[in-house]
């Protein structure tokens, strides 16, 4: 096995700079999109990076027909700030933990006539679990939505923080930086709060990307995740059906791309001047899953070489993309015992060989 390829959860799309960095340790990451895309829409960031194998999507249980009329909707709650929109947005976040129900007014039912009228006698099976799919790709979109309206408040605070810092300091006749306690810096806390996930909002999103990934989703045994709080809940999962816990046995510094963000030519660049070192990684990883027997609590049992990789991979990350222009970001990673995740995310997926699984965290 050359290289690594890992399944990037429960976000569902790659457009956003930070995410670039994950191209230097794995040769290709996956994603899952809630909606197939139009093959006559304009190129995004992923489809760059798509061009290059750097990142593959998959759409499960594509929507074909019903692609238009999901969309429309889409449309609606994202442009309408009405009543109705709000009631909808609610109404599909709190399915996602609702009992099912044979009640019209439930909210599955409800669904199902925002999907073309009600379950039939003779499918009623089959266009449940259509209603389900419906409601996770909308929570799914909704959630890319968010990102998109967090994400251009955090860059206008950030030209508006640079922006009052400058005149701050032609007031005070400074020409370093801004001190402080200067009247301002509430600013910089409310950016900080711009890009904290609401409450539930993260639970409810990996909800629907499982429900989604089971679907029909890439036989992925290792998965990564910006999401601290996703993490704990695929870690609470492994407790509550093993047992077991899982074990951090490495740990990686990767660069902070702000700005444009890693281009093509630098990842390659340093792809090639890692190669070796990628290689071995990628082949012990794999062994780790296949391995028989798991090892309990011992993180340098479990990968003596962690050291020594992990300060090569340092000294070539120096060279790269030096700390002090790019800054550093942890990628933790975390051995699950006995369990595949897509065994413990209760995926129909072959049988493929791999007896455990392993969790990556960036942050």
């Amino acid at each position: 096995m050359g290289t690594l390829e890992t399944l990037y959860f429960p976000d569902t799309i790659i457009a956003k700079n930070g995410q670039s960095p994950l191209f230097l340790l794995f040769g290709r990451v996956h994603y899952l999109r809630p909606v197939e895309t139009d093959p006559g829409q304009t190129a995004g960031l992923s489809d760059t990076f798509m061009d290059t194998a750097f990142c593959q999507a998959h759409t499960p249980a594509p929507l074909g027909a019903d692609r238009t009329r999901f969309l429309r909707l889409i449309t609606d709650i994202r442009q309408r700030k009405d009543d109705y929109a709000a009631q909808l947005s609610s109404l599909a976040i709190a399915s996602m933990s609702a009992p099912r129900s044979g009640d019209e007014n439930a909210p599955s039912a409800i669904l199902s006539t925002l999907m073309g009228g009600a379950p039939s006698q003779g499918e009623k099976e089959k266009d449940a679990r259509r209603a389900e799919l419906w409601q996770a790709r909308l929570v799914l979109a909704m959630a890319e939505i968010l990102d998109r309206e967090e994400e251009e408040i955090a860059q206008a605070l950030n030209l508006l923080d640079q922006s009052k810092a400058d005149l701050f300091s032609r007031l005070l006749g400074k020409d370093g930086d801004v001190e402080d306690n200067n009247p301002f810096c509430d600013l910089a806390q409310l950016q900080e709060r711009v890009n904290l996930p609401r409450p539930g909002m993260i639970k409810n999103r990996l909800k629907a990307w499982l429900s989604l990934y089971r679907s029909g989703a890439p036989a992925c045994w290792l998965w990564t995740t910006p999401r601290r709080e996703a993490a704990d809940i695929l870690l609470e999962m492994l407790e509550k059906k093993t047992g077991k816990t899982a074990l951090s046995f490495w740990q990686l510094e990767m660069p902070v791309a702000e700005g444009p963000g890693l281009t093509t030519d630098e990842i390659l660049t340093f792809r090639k001047a890692a190669e070796s070192l990628l290689t071995g990684i990628a082949g012990t990883f794999d062994r780790l899953v296949r391995q028989e027997s798991a090892f309990e609590a011992d993180p340098a049992g479990l990968l003596p070489e962690g050291l020594t990789w992990s300060k090569e991979w340092a000294a070539l990350l120096e060279t790269h993309f030096p700390a002090g222009s790019y800054g550093r970001i942890p990628l933790h990673f975390y051995f699950f015992p006995d369990i595949s995740l897509p065994e413990l995310a209760a995926a129909r997926i072959p049988a493929t060989g791999i007896r455990h699984g392993i969790l990556g965290v960036l942050g």
